[in-house]
């Protein structure tokens, strides 16, 4: 059985967690990262016959069982909880959000069971109690997190990381981006309304609205079998080809023109339409950022239907519209990392030794070298950071291996 997954992430702090506690053998492969990208940060998880497991909570189950042990509803409870409540919880707190924080189910989870596991080695990802309360967790937690210590300021790093190239590839430069040229084109041309289509569909426009119709039908398809993070995907993808249809398209330059204005207002049109089904797609998933889109667009309530249709009719008033997402700079990341990377017990470190001097001295200078081509290949700054960590990490236990 053999485990793929990114380094340093939460997902990999819980299924440590419970190998360890089973004793488990579990054969770990790094992806390598592709700057970011998030489907890299989620763990795989094959077996023997080929069956591949791609839920951390499922993986942690499969092991559980596997040592003979048995999961019992409380545990199912639990680990509900931990990913409808406690992660999220976490991410809000990576990103800096005023996210409060309690309980919604009596007694804790009991000590040394699978859903306690789980719960207490996601809440010792921030590597500090003093940002939430956990007043009802058993008083071994502080034992259970010490037990991770050595790589909880890597994951913190690492996950910080990851929030910013979300945000700043996938929510502000594609989907938010989108939406605000659109918007705004129309508002600024067009007096605030979105503009009637003139003219026959070209080529452009029937295949832009296929691929639209195609996703949105992946959509509903892994929204309905709980496919969460592909339903996800499949909005984001909707988003991407409606902003290389406008972007192709160049209607900033078609509206000059009194020739080329009716095309213009045809591309415009179709634009606003993804923008208003994009709204009714993440209603379940971003709630405050679908009002805040249906607001710009000026619509109460959206009801989608099994196909992609026309949502808004031409001549409808739009509101003034507002950036959706903000960039997250460079700046904000270091100070989270600063914030939650804690520090270690006193008189002690919190670094861990993996392996012998010969073998660490091996990886230092494997990944002193893959530092030195990230840089040389202008790599994206969130991978070379990524990297550096891991590397000042290595060499953290290169010191204490050899004690220097």
């Amino acid at each position: 059985m053999a485990l793929s997954i990114s380094k340093n992430n939460v997902h990999l702090c819980k299924i440590q967690a419970v190998t360890e506690f089973t004793k488990t053998e579990l054969s770990i492969s790094f992806c390598k990262s592709d700057g970011g990208h998030y489907l890299n940060h989620f763990p795989t998880y094959k077996l023997g016959d080929g069956t591949q497991l791609f839920s951390s909570n499922s993986i942690c189950r499969y092991i559980w069982r596997q040592a003979g042990k048995q999961v019992t509803e409380e545990d199912d409870k639990w680990l509900t909880y931990e990913s409808g409540v406690v992660r999220p919880f976490v991410a809000g707190i990576l990103l800096g959000k005023n996210v409060e924080f309690r309980p919604s189910f009596e007694p804790a989870p009991p000590t040394n069971s699978l859903g306690h596991l789980v719960i207490c080695s996601t809440l010792s990802y921030l590597r500090t109690k003093k940002d939430f309360s956990c007043d009802f967790f058993p008083p071994n937690y502080a034992d259970f997190e010490r037990n991770f210590k050595h790589i909880l300021p890597q994951a913190c790093v690492a996950e910080c990381l990851a929030v910013q190239t979300k945000n700043n590839s996938e929510l502000l430069n594609n989907l938010g981006n989108f939406i605000f040229r659109c918007l705004s084109f129309a508002c600024t041309r067009f007096e605030n309304r979105v503009p009637e289509s003139e003219g026959e569909l070209e080529d452009t426009d029937k295949n832009v609205l296929a691929q639209v119709a195609r996703y949105y039908q992946e959509f509903l398809e892994n929204f309905e079998n709980l496919h969460i993070r592909d339903a996800l995907r499949a909005v984001l993808m909707i988003s991407k080809a409606g902003n290389q249809y406008v972007q192709a398209s160049k209607p900033w330059e078609k509206v000059k023109n009194k020739e080329t204005i009716g095309r213009s207002k045809t591309i415009v049109y179709i634009g606003i339409q993804i923008c208003a089904l994009v709204a009714g797609c993440l209603e379940p998933f971003m709630p405050k950022t679908a009002a805040e889109l249906r607001r710009q667009l000026n619509i109460e309530k959206l009801v989608l239907e099994d196909e992609f249709r026309p949502l808004i009719a031409g001549n409808h008033s739009l509101n003034e519209p507002q950036p959706l997402f903000k960039k997250i700079e460079t700046e904000q990341i270091e100070e989270f990392q600063k914030k939650f990377a804690g520090q270690p017990e006193a008189g002690g470190s919190s670094v861990k030794v993996l392996g012998t001097p010969e073998e660490i001295e091996a990886k230092v200078k494997e990944q002193g070298d893959k530092v030195r081509s990230l840089k040389a290949a202008k790599a994206d700054k969130a991978t070379i950071a990524s990297a550096v960590v891991l590397l000042k990490d290595l060499k953290a236990q290169l010191a204490m291996a050899t004690n220097k």
